[in-house]
């Protein structure tokens, strides 16, 4: 994860903070789970000095965190200010309202071109505006057994 992507993902959430004064100290919460932890450490230094934004991280452990997600949305209340989410998990967590629009009141749409296609395309919802912005690329790949494919006559070319 590049300082510039959690820079663009973190200031796109932002709206969804409170508004303060300028003379206070500006503090989101990010929720997370393990798998950024190492990243965070690293990048969030020079996020908070670049920004002048405090980053209080809560990481929950990843079988917990959507969960925790779920019911925190649900009440309205106890979700961070920016948060991860599981790609397959984005639909519902939209569906249900619980996301904020970022085309509509943030014009996130502006930073498309900088993600892999493929990737943005996951942070979308239904209508066809932005929800998530990515943070990472997983690889997908899916490998087959070319010989049971051509044992059940499926061409592998």
């Amino acid at each position: 994860m590049k300082l510039k992507t959690l820079t663009l993902a973190m200031t796109a959430a932002l709206g969804v903070a409170a508004t303060v004064n300028a003379a206070d100290e500006t503090k989101i919460r990010f929720d997370g789970f393990p798998d950024f932890d190492s990243s965070l450490k690293v990048l969030l230094p020079d996020f908070e000095k670049e920004t002048g934004i405090k980053v209080d991280y809560l990481m929950n452990n990843h079988g917990d965190h959507h969960t925790k997600l779920t019911t925190n949305l649900a009440t309205g209340s106890g979700a961070g200010d920016v948060i991860v989410v599981d790609v397959e998990k984005i639909g519902p967590f939209v569906a249900s309202g619980g996301l904020v629009n970022l085309s509509e009141n943030y014009g996130a749409d502006k930073y498309a071109e900088s993600f892999a296609p493929y990737a943005w395309a996951q942070g979308k919802g239904a209508d066809g505006d932005v929800y998530g912005m990515p943070v990472d690329l997983g690889p997908g790949v899916m490998y087959y057994r070319t010989d049971i494919f051509e044992k059940a006559g499926i061409d592998v070319n």
